[in-house]
């Protein structure tokens, strides 16, 4: 299902304004643009069972893991991670801080996403905070911050 109404305006919020409910990314300015542009979130690298992230998902599996060699790791990943994770997606957090973190690694933007439209078989989430969803254009803006998270801009439907 598809939004039909149109999102024409942004008006000045604050993140005690964003439902509860609410997914962050923080973002490159350019990422940002393009969101923005786009209303919804974009394609990103897909989620990596090396390299970036590995602490993720040895966080999240941290005990399943404990005294595996990589080649054992790497084969226990395969088995809880959804293969569709490794090759599509967008990474998302539910911690603002952590979007926060992000956000300023880049000296880019905090952005806030309403990922309702996704079904159950189309979100991984590997720990408490952090969310691979499957479909990039179900997953809608709301709103975009500045790296501080104190100046933000909300979409406003019409």
């Amino acid at each position: 299902m598809t939004d039909k109404k149109k999102w024409l305006s942004w008006k000045k919020c604050s993140p005690d304004d964003f439902p509860s409910d609410v997914v962050y990314r923080g973002a490159s300015r350019e990422e940002a643009h393009k969101v923005a542009k786009l209303g919804h979130a974009i394609t990103q690298p897909p989620l990596s069972l090396i390299g970036n992230d590995w602490e993720v998902l040895e966080y999240a599996y941290e005990e399943q893991l404990e005294e595996k060699s990589p080649e054992e790791a790497e084969k226990f990943l395969s088995t809880v991670v959804p293969e569709w994770a490794t090759r599509q997606g967008v990474n998302l957090t539910t911690d603002f801080n952590n979007a926060m973190g992000y956000a300023q690694s880049r000296n880019g933007k905090i952005l806030v996403f309403d990922i309702s439209q996704l079904g159950y078989d189309e979100i991984y989430q590997p720990s408490d905070v952090h969310i691979q969803a499957k479909s990039p254009e179900k997953v809608q803006l709301i709103a975009v911050c500045d790296d501080e998270g104190e100046n933000c801009l909300c979409r406003v439907k019409l």
